[in-house]
Order: C-alpha cells, then sequence, then structure tokens
C-alpha cells in the first residue's frame, strides 16, 4: 500500500467502534514513514488530533496540530488552514476569508470536537450539523474524515437522551426500564470513547443513588420520550369546546404550543431553548416541562434516524411537502438542513429543506422501513416516535394505532399511551 492508502484505511478506523486503538497506532506509523510527503504529514497528524479529541485528551490534540503546523512545505492554503485551526478562529464566511470555504466542515468538525470535550453539547450539535452539509463533502480535503459527523450528531443526541433517562431513573416505578434504556444508550456512545466513559459513570452513580418516593401524577415513558401531547394550532376540535385551561397551566399550554410550532419545522434546538428557559412555579410544572423536553428529543431523534436512512441509499418514499403533496423524487443525501433529492435520471440532485417538508415524512419513512423490516430491532421506538409525531401535530386518532403497537411490544409503554391518548 503506498502512504495515502495507509493513511485512509487508518483514518476509516476511527469510525468503526472498538477500534479506536488500532486507528491511533496505524496512524503513528503512517506519521513516522521516512518517505511521507509534508501533506501527508499534516493530514496524519490532523488525524492523530481528531483520534486525540475523540479520546478526551485536547492537549494531545493540540500537540498535533502543532506538529502539523510545523510542516513549512505545505501549500499556502494548508498553512493558513492549520493557522485559523491553531487561532481557533470563527469558520469562513465568504470571500475575504484567509481559508477557502472548502475547508470550513473540517474546521467545523475540530471546534466540533474542541467543543464536545468541554461538554458544550449544543455549541458541539451545531457545528456537527454544519459540517455534515453534503454540498460541500465533494471539494473538501480528507472527506473521509467528514463521516464522523453523523456518527457524533447521533452520540450528543443519545448522550442527552441518557441523561434524561438517568433523571427519571430516580423515581422508583420507572427506575428498571429506565436504567435498562439507559444501558441500551449506552451501547450507541461511540465514536467519542470519552463520552461512552462519562455515560457509564453516570449510569453508576445512578445505580449506586437511592430512588425518590413516588409521586401522584403519571410515571414518565420508558422511551426516549414522554408522550404528552402538545396542543397545535392545527388542532381539529371535536365535541363540545374544552374549557379554559387553569391559570396555573395556562403556562405550559402556552409553553407547549410554542415548543410544537417549533419541532413541527424540524428547530429542534429553538423547542428545547424554549422549555429550558422556562422556570417552573412548582412541582406539576416542572414535571410538564420534563415530559415536554423526552417528547421534543423523541421527535429529534426519529430526525436524526431519518437523515441516517436517507444517507444509507436505496429505495426510499419521495418526501412529502408542507401543503400535503408529494415531491416525486429519490430522496438520496441529507443533513439536518435538507435534502437532496433525484427528480429524473441524468438531472443535477435538487435541495429541499427540511422546513418545507411534512414532518409526517417521518412518519412514512417509519411505515415504510417497518414494511420493508418487519423485525426490525427498534420497532417500538420507531412506532413510538411516529406516534409523538402525530401528538405534536394535535391528531390523538393518528396517533393511537403507533402507540398501541408500541405498548404491545413494550409493555411499558402502556401506562403511557393511556394517559397520552386521554389527553393528560
Amino acid at each position: 500500500q503506498s502512504d495515502e492508502e495507509r493513511l485512509s484505511h487508518s483514518i476509516a478506523l476511527l469510525g468503526k467502534q472498538g477500534q479506536m486503538d488500532l486507528a491511533v497506532r496505524r496512524l503513528d506509523l503512517v506519521a513516522a514513514s521516512p518517505a511521507l510527503t509534508p501533506e501527508l504529514h499534516i493530514w496524519a497528524q490532523f488525524s492523530l488530533g481528531i483520534a486525540a479529541f475523540l479520546e478526551g485528551d485536547p492537549r494531545r490534540a493540540e500537540s498535533a496540530l502543532k506538529q502539523a503546523a510545523e510542516q513549512t512545505e505545505a501549500g499556502a492554503e494548508l498553512k493558513n488552514f492549520l493557522a485559523q485551526l491553531e487561532a481557533n478562529a470563527p469558520a469562513p464566511a465568504g470571500e475575504g476569508e484567509p481559508v477557502s470555504e472548502i475547508w470550513s466542515p473540517l474546521l467545523r468538525l475540530w471546534q466540533g470536537l474542541a467543543a464536545l470535550n468541554r461538554h458544550q453539547l449544543k455549541e458541539a450539535q451545531s457545528l456537527f450539523e454544519k459540517a455534515s452539509d453534503p454540498a460541500s463533502h465533494s471539494t473538501v480535503p480528507r472527506p473521509e474524515l467528514l463521516s464522523l459527523t453523523p456518527l457524533l450528531l447521533t452520540q450528543v443526541h443519545n448522550f442527552q437522551a441518557l441523561e434524561v433517562e438517568l433523571e427519571a431513573a430516580s423515581k422508583a416505578e420507572v427506575r428498571a426500564a429506565r436504567l435498562r434504556k439507559a444501558e441500551e444508550l449506552l451501547q450507541t456512545m461511540h465514536p467519542a470513547v470519552f463520552m461512552r466513559a462519562r455515560a457509564g459513570e453516570l449510569i453508576a452513580q445512578a445505580k449506586a443513588t437511592p430512588v425518590r418516593a413516588p409521586e401522584n401524577n403519571a410515571p414518565t415513558a420508558p422511551a426516549l420520550s414522554a408522550p404528552a401531547p402538545v396542543p397545535t394550532a392545527n388542532a381539529k376540535a371535536t365535541g363540545p369546546a374544552p374549557a379554559p385551561a387553569p391559570p396555573s397551566l395556562q403556562r405550559i399550554e402556552t409553553l407547549r404550543a410554542k415548543a410544537s410550532q417549533d419541532a413541527q419545522h424540524f428547530q429542534f434546538k429553538e423547542a428545547l431553548d424554549a422549555a429550558a428557559s422556562f422556570s417552573p412555579a412548582h412541582e406539576t410544572e416542572k414535571n410538564a416541562v420534563a415530559a415536554l423536553q423526552r417528547q421534543i428529543l423523541t421527535m429529534q431523534g426519529l430526525f436524526v434516524w431519518a437523515i441516517q436512512e436517507i444517507n444509507r441509499g436505496g429505495t426510499l418514499p419521495s418526501p412529502i411537502l408542507r401543503n400535503g403533496s408529494a415531491f416525486k423524487s429519490d430522496p438520496i443525501k441529507a443533513d439536518s438542513a435538507r435534502v437532496l433529492v433525484t427528480i429524473s435520471p441524468g438531472t443535477p440532485p435538487v435541495p429541499v429543506a427540511w422546513t418545507d417538508i411534512s414532518p409526517l415524512f417521518l412518519v412514512k419513512l417509519v411505515q415504510f422501513r417497518l414494511t420493508t423490516q418487519p423485525s426490525h430491532p427498534q420497532r417500538a421506538e420507531l412506532l413510538w416516535g411516529a406516534g409523538q409525531v402525530h401528538l405534536f401535530l394535535g391528531s390523538r386518532q393518528n396517533a393511537k394505532p403507533f402507540l398501541e403497537e408500541a405498548a404491545r411490544l413494550n409493555p411499558a409503554y402502556t401506562p403511557l399511551m393511556t394517559a397520552a391518548l386521554a389527553g393528560g
């Protein structure tokens, strides 16, 4: 193998679970090759820096970056890119920046990992989402490094979900189910091994922490969400108009309506920020906000799953637009901002923003995948997530078959399904 091939294969190992040690050893061997060109030496050190971040060692990442910058024979563009990384400058925005836009995905990947090591999960998530833009991957140097971004996005989401599960596990009536779900999420803590270690510590702490006394309210969900239904502007009334909410509940209803609109437009950060900024006045409001956060995370998890399904390739259903019409096309790639679709063979792909796509597309994708894979290992979770989408749209009637099937597959959902369909 050439040094170039050895470097590419070593980078690929960074994205494989349980292969981090082997990846670092091979990268070290590549970096030590006496015949290595200055440019390949830079990329070997850069990749070692990425590996150091994934192992939770930002100092070693900075050291690798400095060794890369010492290669004075590199081209001007590459040297400018390294200088911008060392200065921790923001990603380039356009003309006039010292680094071309083609470098920005790698810049954001590095900065996202740095934020992740500081446990700034929202900042890291935003940077990884920007780095995942498929439009720039055809021109970016070392695009194989960017295969880490969807894995990291999933890991950030699942780490947040694990924290929610462990918070709920402090209640005796749902402790076993929550701890079991947290253990399942622990298995997804990849590729950042330090986050997996932290997740393991959190689970151990939760197991060692005494449970709180049960409260006189409905238990929370045993998966990534609680099915608290969210009223929306387009919810259809049936029967007599409901009585106005008591003053003590009006604030929660306002929050739910705002979060529902954000979630329906895939603006999960805005929905979660709105919930996080709410100051509960009593325990009932606190529980309602926590349930809403879990529901948002469930739909966000389904959204991340949908992006992964599209990027896997193969036959998939066409997107549904917000006017209810189907966009006759084949989805081929997706990130958090848009879906690239092909309308006809031989024509360039067309980008469609997620904000132009109905959330019912997520339900359609779940139905398609579970039809093609009846024994899908996440069948209960996907059905539960599809039901949550319908609840966000204000339709308990459409949510019912999804929630009932999820509860049949996982009986821990049963009391929560009853509460959701009753409007509780």
